[in-house]
């Protein structure tokens, strides 16, 4: 995954989930973290934002691999 990344590559559908996965539950260890401190709130909306924010990154960049494909 890391490696089609930083060549620049269009990532597979299965290293597209696995980024989706790793978010979400980076997200979420971060959510149960926080949710340990009083002063803090760990809620699955903010985990939610976080992975929909990955999502829409891959969206964007997928636009952007697919353009750059067709031009050469």
């Amino acid at each position: 995954v890391l490696k089609e990344v930083l060549n620049l590559q269009h990532p597979t559908r299965s290293s597209t989930l696995t980024i989706l996965a790793f978010t979400f539950g980076l997200a979420a260890i971060d959510e149960f973290r926080q949710s340990a401190f009083p002063d803090r709130s760990g809620t699955w909306m903010d985990v939610l934002l976080d992975t929909s924010a990955a999502a829409i990154f891959l969206l964007i960049a997928a636009a952007k691999w697919r353009k750059r494909e067709r031009t050469g």
